[in-house]
């Protein structure tokens, strides 16, 4: 494992400048892959877990873009337990959920968590956004947007149920879909009325409506199992 950073800044246009490798201050974290670096806000990112020299481990770590300066690792005796392979995104109150990942027994994780980074010394708080049966994966990929100041739409896609170093792993084929915060109500009465066949169009609103309809027509024709799933709800065995 590798334990310096790279800075690529960006230029006009589409090309990239290499800035080389900052002289950090602080402690350091040691070297390791499997980890993750999130941004959550304009001048800090925050690094956990991985898989080091000694094993899986839940240390985490808070880096200043400003002043390449690292502090920690922090305790989290209260926290998650040592993983990889997981994903740590941001929500939009500037805290970040953790999702999955593989233990120190190899097997994957379904426990959520969400690191609050309002004070100086950050705090986890377990969580259940997601189905747990759902949300036991590693190796898969978690997006948030934004949708308003006080709510987080949640997209996770792909991964592996399994074991990843055992032979023919189960891979996850589908999406899963879920929020953080307070739905904003023109979202949720588009829901509602879009089940709703007797329901007046109303033209400022049509467009939006018939796109939620579309989408519902979707889920009952079978093509989406669960509103929550997008995909197969299936694991694929991958192919020799």
């Amino acid at each position: 494992g590798r334990e310096d950073i790279w800075v690529v800044v960006q230029s006009s246009g589409i090309n990239a400048e290499y800035g080389g490798a900052p002289l950090c201050r602080g402690p350091v974290p040691s070297p390791r892959a499997a980890h993750t670096l999130t941004v959550f806000s304009d001048t800090q990112a925050v690094l956990f877990g991985g898989r080091t020299r000694s094993g899986r481990v839940s240390e985490l770590y808070v880096f200043n873009f400003d002043t390449a300066t690292w502090t920690g690792p922090f305790t989290t005796e209260n926290g998650p337990q040592p993983r990889s392979l997981h994903t740590c995104t941001r929500l939009h109150d500037g805290s970040v959920l953790l999702l999955g990942g593989m233990d120190k027994s190899g097997n994957s994780v379904n426990l959520q968590w969400r690191l609050n980074m309002e004070s100086a010394q950050p705090s986890w708080e377990k969580v259940n956004l997601c189905p747990p049966d759902l949300c036991g994966r590693t190796w898969h990929t978690t997006a948030a947007a934004h949708i308003s100041p006080h709510c987080s739409e949640i997209l996770v896609f792909g991964g592996s149920p399994d074991n990843i170093w055992e032979p023919n792993h189960a891979y996850w084929a589908n999406m899963v879909r879920f929020f953080y915060g307070v739905r904003p109500l023109y979202e949720m009465c588009l829901d509602t009325m879009s089940e709703e066949e007797a329901c007046v169009e109303f033209p400022l609103i049509s467009d939006d409506l018939a796109r939620r309809r579309e989408l519902l027509s979707i889920r009952k024709h079978g093509d989406v199992p669960d509103p929550k799933v997008f995909g197969p709800n299936d694991l694929a065995v991958p192919q020799k």
